[in-house]
Order: C-alpha cells, then sequence, then structure tokens
C-alpha cells in the first residue's frame, strides 16, 4: 500500500514519523512530510508545494493519505478533489498528539477502516470509525467484496444491501461455487430458481458470477452482482500482428461467452511471444498480468487440447492459446476452446473459486 502523510508542526511531525515508521516495518510503502523549517531534522521530507497541490498529487499518486492535524484541515484540502467512494483514496486524520486516528474517508473500498484500526494499534490510539456496518457490528459487502477480490458492478445496490442488513431484512445470496465459514446474519444462500423467485418479488439480492447478466437490467438497484476475478485468457499470434486484429478476436470472444471485463484476472501467452506488441498492449488496456510459459511448461499443462501442426512446427507446442489459459492457475477448466481469426487464436478459462467468510458477525 502507499501511503503519503503530512504534518504541519513540531508535535504533528513526530507523530507523523512515528507513524510512518510503524507502517514502514509491517511493510508499507510511506512517503511522510512536514513543514520547511523543521522537517529535515525529524527525518521528514519538506513540504516544498501548496497544501492544495501536495494533496492533488498525494490523491493520484498513493493508496492511502494521512493528515496529521485538525480534521478541518482534512476536509478542506479533500474536498475539490473527491470523485467517488469508489475512486477516492483512504483518507485518515490523526490528531497532532496521536491520541485519536478518525477513518474519514473511503472507509471500506478504500480500507481506511481498516488501517484506521492498524495505525491505531501501532501508535496506542484510540480509533474512531462512523460507518454504520461496523458501529453495529454487521456485515459490510463491500469489506467482504474486497476480501474475496470480487468487483462491484453497482454500487447504489451495495449500499441498498447494507441499508437492508441493518433494518434486519434479509438479504439473498447466490452463489454457484464452494463457500467457506458462517454466513452472516441477514443473509440467506440460495438456489438459482428461489434467487429468481425473489427478484420478481423486488427482494435484495447478491449474485455472484463472472457473466454479464442482462436479465438485470432495470432491477440493478437492488441486485447486486459481485464479479470474482477468475479468468484467465490465452492467446497466440502470428509474429508483429496488428493490435487491431488483436482486439478484434478478444472482443468477439468475451462477448460470445457473455464474460464481464472485470472477470479477466490475466493475459497469457508464449514465451516467444514475450514481447509481441500488441498482446502487451492488450494486457496493459485490460490492466492485467501478462503472462508467459516456456514450451516445457505449456506441455505440461494437463488436460484434452486442440492440435495443430503448423503451430508445434513453429513454437515445439501444439496449442498455446488453450494451454496459456489453463497454465495461469491448474485449478482452472477451459470455458471457451480455440477460436481464430485473422491470424490470431484465443482461449478462455475459468477457475473455480472458493469463497470464505472468515470474519464473524452477529
Amino acid at each position: 500500500m502507499r501511503i503519503a502523510l503530512i504534518s504541519f508542526t513540531q508535535n504533528g511531525g513526530n507523530t507523523c514519523k512515528l507513524t510512518a515508521d510503524k507502517l514502514t516495518l509491517m511493510g508499507e510503502m510511506c512517503l511522510a512530510y512536514g513543514m520547511k523549517d523543521a522537517s529535515s531534522e525529524m527525518g521528514l521530507i519538506p513540504m516544498e508545494k501548496s497544501l492544495g497541490q501536495w494533496t492533488k498529487d498525494a490523491f493520484k499518486n498513493n493508496d492511502a493519505i494521512v493528515f496529521i492535524g485538525a480534521t478541518g484541515i482534512a476536509v478542506r484540502a479533500i474536498a475539490p478533489l473527491l470523485k467517488g467512494k469508489e475512486q477516492d483514496p483512504a483518507v485518515i486524520v490523526i490528531d497532532e498528539r496521536g491520541q485519536y486516528v478518525i477513518s474519514l474517508l473511503s472507509g471500506h473500498l478504500g480500507g481506511a477502516n481498516q488501517l484506521t484500526l492498524v495505525i491505531a494499534e501501532a501508535i496506542e490510539a484510540i480509533p474512531i470509525i462512523t460507518t454504520a456496518t461496523d458501529i453495529n457490528n454487521r456485515f459490510a459487502v463491500d469489506v467482504w467484496a474486497k476480501s474475496q477480490n470480487l468487483s462491484i458492478v453497482n454500487l447504489k445496490a451495495a449500499k441498498r444491501v447494507s441499508a437492508d442488513i441493518l433494518k434486519g431484512k434479509t438479504v439473498y445470496l447466490y452463489f454457484e461455487g464452494l463457500i467457506e465459514g458462517e454466513i452472516p446474519q441477514g443473509i440467506e444462500l440460495v438456489d438459482a430458481v428461489t434467487l429468481k423467485e425473489k427478484i420478481r418479488e423486488g427482494e435484495t439480492a447478491i449474485v455472484i458470477t463472472e457473466k454479464v447478466l442482462d436479465s438485470l437490467k432495470g432491477k440493478d438497484k437492488f441486485v447486486l452482482q459481485l464479479v470474482p476475478r477468475n479468468i484467465s485468457v490465452g492467446m497466440g499470434c502470428k509474429k508483429n500482428i496488428s493490435y487491431k486484429a488483436v482486439s478484434e478476436l478478444f472482443e468477439k470472444a468475451i462477448a460470445d461467452t457473455q464474460i464481464r471485463i472485470e472477470a479477466i484476472g490475466s493475459l497469457a501467452s508464449i514465451d516467444l511471444k514475450k514481447t509481441e506488441k500488441a498482446l502487451v498492449k492488450l494486457g496493459q488496456k485490460l490492466e492485467v498480468p501478462y503472462m508467459t510459459f516456456t514450451g516445457e511448461e505449456l506441455m505440461r499443462v494437463q488436460g484434452e487440447f486442440t492440435p495443430s501442426s503448423f503451430v508445434r512446427s513453429i513454437t515445439g507446442v501444439e496449442n498455446v492459446c488453450e494451454r496459456a489459459a489453463v497454465a495461469v492457475d491448474e485449478d482452472s477448466t477451459l470455458l471457451l476452446k480455440k477460436q481464430s481469426l485473422n491470424g490470431v487464436t484465443i482461449a478462455i478459462a475459468k477457475k473455480n473459486i472458493t469463497l470464505n467468510f472468515a470474519e464473524k458477525y452477529k
């Protein structure tokens, strides 16, 4: 986690340095700033910018920002930059004497609540968290989704889920995979038939799937879709293929399988294509790792794959895209077998995942 800290007084500087040191020991990446006249001797980075410009830069480049000083200073500094809970970094305020640690912004999705607890324990301060689900010890779907690497499709529905749980209403959950741990109070696991009935009745529901759910159009205010990052895409192509050719087949395959983009966790190929510009660019566009495997590694992948004598003559492997898609994770199976178009091949694999309710809720 990248964390920027800033202080405004000598006492605040001491708290800033202590907090940064504790977080650094925990493996976090911290940059701690202080006022120009005293920062260097305290081991802080001298503040060379206006607070407004510093905050703007910190918002862009960090996962969390910690203000050591008055809450009002932090509020005024961040106010012009706020976009939404799915985009804003975590913002925390600590008083200059380090007595209180306040979760100010992005408590759930940004991780401010959890970081507040970590900092408070580290510097022996009192954590202050005001989000309703936390103070009532109720299930927070956005926090849980983040912990399970699930993307939230519709935040409005997430708010409704939390509101209904706080009201004591039942929220219905559908997931076709394995679930470990005790289902939290207020959540009821249902099958597909029961889910459809509850949706027709206008009940609040959570659907966990990598698929595009066209059937939920118009119902996204009370049906929350969470998307697991469980899809790997394997691709092969001719040398120096155009990005247009690669993206055309990719988009077709995703549409044919009705996979949401959020579900894609990796793009894969053989190491001969490690620097293939079109594939590298696609990985960057998707913001996922572009992984490559040696021919020997691909040949060790277990399963039945579509053979090609031509591909074997070039790469030494009878199939690149299918084997690469499955090679990303041994606990995956082909969802889409080899497809070809204009010198590009693609295959899609799905990893079987297990979700976990480790934390206890009332």
